[in-house]
Order: C-alpha cells, then structure tokens, then sequence
C-alpha cells in the first residue's frame, strides 16, 4: 500500500459487485514511520492456505454482508469477502489479533473501496460504516480531483476530511 500514489489504479469492488480498477485520487494521510495499532485479521482460503489483512479498528470493511468497523469482527462468527480466483467469496475470520506496526496511508479510490491484502474494504474509517453515504459526501472532492490532480500527501488529515470530521464530532456530541 505504501507504495501507491495518486493516479494509480487499484483493484475495488464496483456498484455491480464485480471486481474492477478504480483511480486512487487522494491519499488522504500517509506516515511511513509512526506506530500505530492495528487489528490483524486471519482467515483461511478454500485451498486451505491462510491469509491476512492488518487495518485499525475503525476501519471498515464488509462483514456478514455489510460495511462495519474492523473492531466488530469477532473470530468463527465474522465472515469477510476476499478476492479468491478473480472471484469474491466469503471466509470464515479465524483469528483477530492486535499488533504495534510502523507505518499507515489513507487511500481513496473513486468507488470508495479497495481490495486490500485480497480483502474487500472500504476506503473510509472513524465515522458511522454508512459506505453510500459516506461516498455521497466526498463527491465533492472526486470531483475536484477530476481537474486537480490531488498533490496531498501530509501525515495530519486532509482537510476536507478533517472538516466533515470536526463537524460530525460536534453534532454527535450536541446529542
């Protein structure tokens, strides 16, 4: 992941449910060297082979069906999409673990999800897993970057996210 850049395509998943390619056209934070903590995510392939994908907890990815956070996925009982044979299939969660890694990027993609370590994700995190209406707000961005190529690339939130953040921080706090 780290290293992608905007401009490049990107295996995702489209509105039809198929895996395509989809623009990367913001990197939304990117810090190759701060430790974070993150989930890792184990799951074994119908060939019996295993793999695994590492994001924090906030992110969202599509489990039983549906975008929810990464902090939801419970072992035995979560079932995740992954990309097996040019082919999106559940498996069964075997193992969340948590683990200090160096290093995290934000990536965007036009469709609003990215196939990730072969697992079907959203592009979005640290809001409500709402993945259409999340997408909806960021259109002003997409289209921006349509004209402007995005040069963003800073460790603090770009802006506009930061801002629907702020402001999505201060609603849900009024209540």
């Amino acid at each position: 992941m780290s290293e992608v850049r905007v401009g490049d395509k990107v295996a995702c998943v489209g509105s039809n449910n198929k895996v395509e390619y989809s623009e990367v056209y913001l990197i939304a934070h990117v810090d190759k060297d701060k430790q974070a903590e993150f989930l890792k995510v184990d799951y074994t392939k119908p060939d019996g082979t295993t793999g695994c994908l590492n994001l924090t907890s906030e992110h969202h990815l599509f489990v039983n069906g549906s975008f929810d956070y990464a902090h939801n996925i419970r072992p035995n009982d979560s079932q995740i999409q992954i990309l097996y044979k040019d082919e999106l299939i559940p498996v069964r969660v075997t193992n969340v673990s948590k683990e200090i890694r160096k290093g995290y990027i934000g990536i965007f993609t036009r469709t609003g999800t990215i196939i990730a370590d072969d697992v079907f994700c959203s592009c979005y995190s640290s809001c409500p897993p709402y993945q259409n209406i999340i997408h909806y707000i960021m259109a002003p961005i997409r289209f921006t970057t349509l004209f402007h190529k995005s040069n963003y690339c800073d460790s603090e939130i770009h802006p506009y996210l930061k801002f629907l953040y702020n402001n999505y921080k201060s609603i849900t706090g009024a209540f």
